[in-house]
């Protein structure tokens, strides 16, 4: 069963005790608790329903007591375990605890839904995992082909409120590189491409030209090391790539909105932090990844909630005055990464 297979038994209601997710694409894996947390537990009390563990942090124990809590509020929890060493070489060193699991799945508590992550596609076929197959039910989430991979970029454009000619998703899936051979480009990587591109939509509509024209340059990576400086709040590295920026004439409002859009994530991982939200609860209600969330979460403590204000009114003032009257939007970003 692939993601979109999953999702379905999902919107059905359907539900297996135990799932064996096999991951290639960490974005999907990402995905996929995402929709555990919000469809399937409904989103409520997660802080009781929903836990996810390393592993490596795992005793015979703590899972046994985890598999037997009863859910809160609700008929079921959902327990996700990262990183379970199904490869051949780990198997021997793990073989107590992965018995553990192996004699629960033949019993399971039907009111916890078990989720084992495994990081590749086959796992070693021996004795453990031979005990514990027939009670797993099989996810795969490997690399997207070209059809499912436009289909991705057209639900991301879709999901920020912006239509698109009907050739861009073939552009940008071409443009990627991740459908090229032994490609080691992400779906994290191709989310961030589409980004930039939707940087250049004006009034909810992007043209297949002003997408190729927002990914024409070779600095385009560039940008997203611009918002890690940012963040970082590393002022001369900004205007070090600034001034890269400047010497190929890059469209300033493309600049401009990936600005904004990372002031408003830190404030907004700054708040949910400060009321101790977990990271699957911040990631949902900010409609971020994982990976991104937990880059914001390193970025936080370089500025104070005060500063993030301040700067996101010096960004409001920005563009009340591109809207009102001749102003030069450069000049305005570059002032605005100096006075960090």
């Amino acid at each position: 069963m692939n993601y979109v297979g999953w999702i379905r038994q999902v919107d059905e209601g359907t539900r297996a005790p135990a799932y064996l997710v096999r991951v290639t694409e960490p974005f999907l894996w990402d995905s996929m608790k995402e929709v555990i947390q919000k469809d399937l537990l409904g989103g409520n009390f997660l802080d009781f329903n929903y836990q996810e563990v390393a592993f490596e942090d795992l005793s015979g124990e703590s899972f046994l007591t985890a598999t037997e809590t009863l859910p809160f509020m609700g008929d079921r929890r959902a327990i996700v375990i990262e990183n379970v060493p199904l490869q051949r070489d780990e198997v021997k060193k793990n073989e107590a605890l992965l018995e553990i699991l192996a004699d629960y799945l033949k019993e399971p508590n039907r009111s916890t839904i078990l989720f084992l992550h495994f990081l590749g596609q086959t796992p070693f076929k021996g004795k453990v995992f031979k005990a514990m197959a027939p009670y797993l039910q099989t996810v795969d989430l490997y690399r997207l082909d070209r059809r499912s991979l436009e289909s991705f970029i057209h639900k991301r454009m879709g999901a920020k409120g912006v239509r698109a000619d009907k050739a861009l998703p073939a552009f940008l899936a071409d443009r990627s590189g991740y459908l090229d051979y032994q490609s080691e480009t992400t779906l994290f990587s191709v989310a961030n491409m589409v980004d930039v591109a939707l940087g250049m939509s004006r009034e909810g509509r992007l043209s297949l030209e002003e997408a190729k024209a927002a990914l024409a340059n070779p600095l385009e990576e560039s940008i997203f090391a611009l918002m890690d400086a940012f963040g970082g709040r590393k002022r001369s590295d900004c205007l070090s790539i600034f001034q890269d920026f400047r010497k190929i004439s890059m469209e300033a409002g493309m600049v401009f909105n990936m600005t904004v859009r990372q002031v408003r994530n830190l404030i907004g991982v700054k708040l949910l932090r400060a009321r101790r939200i977990s990271l699957g609860e911040g990631t949902r209600r900010l409609s971020l990844s994982s990976f991104e969330y937990r880059k914001l979460l390193s970025f936080v403590d370089k500025y104070s909630l005060e500063e993030l204000y301040a700067l996101h009114r010096k960004l409001f003032e920005m563009d009340v005055a591109m809207k009102s009257k001749s102003y030069d939007l450069l000049d305005g970003m570059e002032r605005f990464f100096a006075s960090i």
